[in-house]
């Protein structure tokens, strides 16, 4: 069989994403969002990854048009405070200087060796002081990660499908018809009774699951056991006027849990993810409120959640991406990422789609589940912390951890990270170098086989040196703040 009509179900970011990438892929495909009022959007502010820097490419997105109709703001990173005694503030922040000798990160191990935080290690101070480079004419150009505004940019989304001849039909699914033959959906019904033909679904319709629970009872993997949170309250505050807008997010470790700040153009998008278990409703509001300096009001929301993920995410012609497929937590801004990853993984499948076909859906499913279990170790990792000043934090010094992330704690007890040390389907969210950053600011790193390998290679001059032009590369210019450079870059000055 040949697909010819794709039908998205769910127009948030991830069904969105989807649609616009099938099209922009598959110039002939029909490709159809059916987007429902009754699936929600959090709003609070959402961050990308360097991944959103791929789909704008593949999608021809215009980032001037992109950063003014979603109030983007540059993200240069996460800036984590107080989530360890030994690193209190510490940055993920790719910022170059990746220098790799054979599988050796030189410069990595030479700046841990010195006593240097990577992302300061390689002059990026104007971070903390809200200011980033003035490049003229590409002063926009200079990061492949942003802060949004999540309505607005579900509105662009939806303008730019619109643009590529992506339809959209009012309506929420109720039922589903399937063949007799093969099982796979031939129609999706709407509550007002319209059927919609289709050939494949994409389920975006978040924790609902709304189509493919309707195929097969959810396969959930829970990672309960390896996280602590499941509930977060979410709230904006007004823009800050005071310091300016941060070109960063910043994570500041709380009692039970954490707090996120993402910055748009005019307010802050704030959530503080918490562990129930550890804190009541009314306690964790309380600390968010003494943590921005204000009573909240009534602009705020509780969401649950359990965080893991969908095993059998791709049953018969149907694949769930976005929330629909998982959910670990808002930490490392995992969300926008994996749906453009599951996105561009379906595109490799959905061409020689057949219900007879089950190869393909298999390997969809492993390369998923490679994903997954790296996401998890970055995120656990991140738990893994010297503080003992509350039970929640306490509590993770005896909580199990992921197969994934026991490798390399093993590893790094011995010498920094290698390439080769974190395994690779294709699909992974994070890499070598992001592993590094985190593990060094939760103090995971050992110091003696870095010195080691240093030594060895008789290197320790040569990389004190890349270190020192690196350093001065990335400080040499203008630095101008944030907002500034914003507004510059959306009037073309």
């Amino acid at each position: 069989m040949t697909v010819k009509k794709l039908t998205v179900v769910g127009s948030g970011t991830a069904g969105l994403i989807n649609a616009l990438i099938m099209k922009r892929i598959f110039l002939n495909l029909d490709v159809e969002v059916i987007s429902s009022d009754s699936i929600g959007i959090i709003g609070v502010g959402e961050g990308s990854t360097e991944h959103w820097s791929t789909f704008e490419k593949l999608a021809n997105i215009n980032r001037t048009k992109m950063v003014g109709a979603t109030e983007a703001t540059f993200k240069f990173g996460i800036r984590f405070s107080d989530w360890t005694n030994h690193t209190p503030d510490y940055f993920h922040s790719i910022s170059g200087g990746q220098s790799v000798h054979s599988t050796f990160i030189g410069t990595y191990n030479a700046a841990h060796v010195d006593g240097r935080q990577l992302t300061p290690a390689f002059g990026l101070p104007s971070l903390t002081r809200n200011l980033v480079a003035d490049k003229g004419d590409d002063i926009l150009g200079q990061t492949n990660q942003f802060h949004f505004d999540t309505y607005k940019l579900n509105e662009f989304l939806r303008l730019e499908c619109s643009d590529s001849n992506v339809t959209f039909t009012e309506g929420e699914v109720i039922d589903i018809g399937v063949s007799p033959e093969t099982g796979d959906i031939e129609t999706l019904m709407l509550e007002d009774g319209r059927l919609i033909e289709t050939d494949f679904v994409v389920d975006a319709s978040g924790f609902r699951k709304a189509v493919i629970s309707k195929l097969e009872k959810p396969n959930w993997c829970s990672y309960s056991d390896y996280l602590p949170t499941d509930s977060a309250v979410v709230f904006p505050t007004p823009e800050d006027l005071v310091d300016g807008i941060k070109p960063y997010t910043l994570a500041q470790a709380m009692s039970a849990g954490w707090m996120w700040e993402i910055p748009t153009q005019s307010r802050r998008g704030n959530g503080y993810v918490f562990s129930s278990s550890h804190i009541s409703d009314e306690d964790a509001l309380k600390e968010a409120e003494q943590q921005v300096g204000h009573p909240i009001g009534d602009g705020h929301r509780f969401i649950r959640f359990e965080p893991g993920y969908l095993k059998n995410s791709w049953v018969k012609n149907c694949v769930a991406i976005g929330l629909s497929s998982g959910f670990v937590e808002p930490l490392e801004a995992t969300s926008i990422a994996a749906s453009i990853n599951q996105s561009m993984l379906l595109t490799s499948y959905l061409p020689v789609y057949s219900p007879r076909k089950d190869k393909l859906r298999s390997e969809y499913l492993r390369i998923i589940d490679s994903m997954m279990e790296n996401l998890l170790a970055m995120i656990a990792m991140h738990y893994v912390s010297d503080r003992e000043d509350t039970d929640m934090w306490l509590e993770q010094k005896h909580r199990p951890r992921p197969d994934l992330l026991n490798h390399l704690m093993d590893i790094m007890s011995i010498r920094g990270l290698e390439e080769h040390d974190v395994p690779v389907a294709g699909y992974e969210l994070f890499r070598v170098f992001h592993f590094w950053h985190v593990a060094q600011g939760q103090g995971l790193v050992a110091y003696e086989g870095c010195e080691q390998n240093i030594a060895l290679r008789g290197s320790k001059a040569f990389l004190q040196q890349e270190i020192g032009t690196i350093v001065q590369q990335n400080k040499a210019g203008n630095f101008i703040p944030h907002k500034d450079a914003l507004m510059k870059g959306l009037s073309g000055v």
